[in-house]
């Protein structure tokens, strides 16, 4: 049995007919081809499937997709500007190099989204804390200290005091 599902999508209305145990995953990859989310793990550990859910980032591959009714989804398709230019948060990837392979850039790329748009004043230890929660603990020294700074820099832009 296929239930309805209204949600908005990187700003647009979507209605869909989903099986209940249907991953937000699977929906916003194979269903509206929004390639960003990547299946990884498939057990919301790695991260490569991060999109925001209400402002939240969340594992979609453990978020079934009848839980985002009548929620707002984000992917990074939705973060391009209206002449399709890049956000500042992946322009700021660019700059710092901090893609390596890139397959899970695009989920760390919403994770940082997440953790700017809160607008918390974060200290050292709960900057770590966030990037070893999306994964980063895995990942090259270098590039989870440039991440880190990146993310201290973009507290500072806002005028967000780093203790």
């Amino acid at each position: 049995m296929l239930n309805i599902v209204h949600m908005t999508v990187n700003g647009k209305e979507v209605e869909l007919a989903v099986d209940p145990r249907e991953s937000l995953l699977e929906t916003l990859r194979n269903r509206l081809g929004l390639t960003s989310v990547k299946k990884g793990c498939e057990v919301g550990e790695c991260g490569a499937c991060t999109v925001l859910v209400d402002g939240e980032a969340i594992d979609s591959c453990i978020y079934l997709t009848m839980w985002a009714e009548g929620r707002s989804i984000m992917t990074v398709e939705g973060l391009k500007g209206p002449n399709g230019e890049l956000s500042t948060i992946q322009k700021a990837f660019i700059e710092e190099a901090a893609v390596q392979c890139g397959f899970c850039t695009p989920g760390l790329i919403m994770t940082a989204v997440e953790i700017v748009g809160t607008g918390k004043r974060y200290n050292r230890d709960e900057r770590r804390t966030c990037a070893d929660a999306q994964g980063m603990k895995t990942f090259s020294t270098p590039w989870s200290v440039l991440w880190r700074r990146r993310t201290r820099w973009w507290e500072n832009k806002r005028g967000m005091q780093v203790r």
